[in-house]
């Protein structure tokens, strides 16, 4: 098949995702895929190769290691290179949400790959165990394409060290789960005696987290936060709902991200959903603020499409917005308002949910109803919101009444 028939093609499917000719110009370079066209004129041809399109997608992540090119340009090129592939197979090309570039590995890493997350996959959420996935699918990456290992056979120390090393600059702040991920992959390889000596022990165990109770906002922030959305636009009215059902709910943004039509009863005055993080059935209450606020955006904001999320991209294609998206959308609404933030200083918009855990206890509602409305699976999960309730934790302080004191000191 030719190249140029191909390109055609592929420009066809993205147009009945409703870009616009002008938006391809502005993400891809002339809207021709000119990097990937030159390397096959490179080769010295016009046909479309796969094998030629994955040496592409080795060279683009070499050019990266090398510095001529960054991680998101590499991983753009790679990508476009994968929609080739799948459309030159298939004739068709399916939209992912969070897209990422599929990292090709041979056969047998791909084997080992599936078995290992597929003995985990009782034991973990889908979100846990995602990220699983895409650690290991990483370090097979590496082994692969950058050490050029076809097996675990030649498998070393210094090469699971080299591999920490490659990924840290991506996973600045979250080194330790890679860490943990890596660990119990080698792990996994010794215990399946694919590995002759078990490789887990040179990677020191990560420290355990402290739980940190982080800070919520006052009430006066947050009116500023929600005061910032112009709701006579779609998108406004889509971010304001989002918003409110943050705060008045304390939902997490995942559980937001995926809600769906069939989750809200609007007759009954409930919402229902099962939470992405502990599976277990939640029940709301749809006070009036969240029902005219989600009621606004679906009749006068939401774009047509078929999707069964309520919450959509405003722009083509209009799927659900991720929890990625979500949580931007509160920071920049945040930093609108005026309100200080410096990375992981709790400010997230899982800030509302503390924030409506510390006003609850503030009323007098009892522990364990906070922990039944922000759906925690124990009650334990709720009792670090305590130290939010100032007034109530200063009638539990004690006098020094019978403290004697002496020379102006306490003894």
């Amino acid at each position: 098949m030719k190249l140029d028939a191909l390109i055609d093609q592929i420009l066809c499917i993205t147009k009945e995702w409703g870009y616009t000719e002008g938006t391809w110009k502005h993400a891809i370079r002339n809207g021709r895929f000119s990097s990937l066209r030159q390397y096959f004129e490179s080769k010295g041809t016009d046909e479309f190769d796969i094998g030629i399109a994955r040496e592409y997608m080795t060279a683009m992540q070499k050019w990266y290691e090398n510095g001529e090119i960054s991680y998101s340009r590499c991983t753009h090129l790679k990508k476009q290179a994968v929609w080739f592939i799948e459309v030159y197979e298939t004739g068709e090309l399916q939209w992912k949400n969070r897209d990422r570039n599929k990292i090709v590995v041979n056969q047998y890493f791909e084997n080992m790959l599936h078995e290992y997350i597929t003995s985990k996959k009782a034991g973990l959420t889908k979100d846990r165990l995602a990220s699983l996935k895409s650690v290991t699918m990483q370090l097979l990456d590496y082994l692969h394409n950058v050490k050029g290992y076809n097996d675990f056979s030649c498998l070393m120390h210094r090469d699971v060290h080299g591999f920490i090393e490659f990924i840290a600059q991506r996973y600045k702040s979250r080194l330790d789960n890679v860490v943990f991920y890596i660990r119990h992959f080698l792990i996994y390889l010794y215990e399946q005696n694919i590995l002759t000596t078990d490789l887990s022990q040179s990677l020191q165990t990560p420290i355990q987290k402290r739980v940190r109770v982080l800070p919520c906002l006052s009430h006066d922030d947050t009116n500023k936060i929600l005061a910032q959305p112009d709701r006579s636009t779609p998108k406004g009215k889509r971010d304001f709902a989002i918003l409110v059902l943050a705060r008045d709910t304390g939902l997490r943004r995942g559980d937001i991200a995926n809600l769906k039509f069939a989750d809200f009863d609007w007759r009954k005055g409930t919402l229902t959903i099962i939470q992405n993080k502990t599976k277990n059935p939640l029940t709301l209450p749809l006070v009036p603020t969240v029902e005219h606020a989600v009621a606004d955006y679906i009749l006068n904001g939401r774009p047509k499409s078929k999707a069964s999320n309520v919450f959509l991209r405003q722009y083509a294609p209009h799927l659900g917005v991720s929890p990625q998206n979500i949580g931007i959308i509160f920071r920049n609404y945040m930093l609108a308002a005026g309100i200080e933030h410096v990375p992981y200083d709790g400010k997230s918009i899982h800030a509302l949910r503390r924030s409506i855990a510390s006003w609850m206890l503030e009323s007098e509602i009892p522990l364990e109803t906070v922990s039944q409305i922000l759906g925690h699976k124990d009650m334990d999960s709720a009792k670090r919101y305590l130290s939010f309730d100032d007034a109530n934790l200063k009638r539990c302080a004690l006098s020094l009444h019978g403290i004697e004191v002496r020379k102006g000191g306490l003894f």
